[in-house]
């Protein structure tokens, strides 16, 4: 399926993803992939617009890592950026893979299996007669 951007004028998509990765010097595949569903999904300007965020955040003097072990770097800064225009949860929805969300979904049921099967506190058992005495 041809992919066209807001003016209507047909997108190499190969070509602008390549555009994409450089300008942001990522050279992992997983965020490439990650890039190319977003693309997909929200179309390529939209993609090219964060972009432009990200190096306008990063030019500011950029964001911290979580863990605050330096500087995020371009790409790091992109995602952040894509987060939270995207909103977290359509983020996760478009870049999850088939098999990522069945881990998940996994996860998750046993999270809720987890915490119906807990034990009884002790409070809550009944109390033993002392046989000992």
């Amino acid at each position: 399926m041809p992919m066209y951007d807001s003016q209507g004028r047909l997108v190499d998509l190969g070509r602008a993803l390549r555009e994409i990765y450089l300008a942001l010097d990522e050279q992992n595949p997983d965020a490439h992939d990650c890039i190319w569903r977003v693309s997909k999904a929200m179309g390529i300007d939209f993609v090219r617009d964060c972009v432009e965020r990200a190096k306008e955040v990063h030019a500011q003097g950029g964001l911290e890592r979580p863990n605050g072990a330096g500087q995020r770097t371009l790409g790091g800064v992109f995602f952040v950026v894509l987060k939270e225009t995207m909103g977290i949860e359509a983020y996760r929805e478009i870049t999850l893979t088939r098999y990522r969300r069945l881990v998940l979904r996994r996860e998750k049921a046993r999270s809720r299996y987890s915490q119906s099967t807990t034990t009884p506190s002790e409070s809550s058992a009944p109390e033993q007669a002392n046989t000992f005495d």
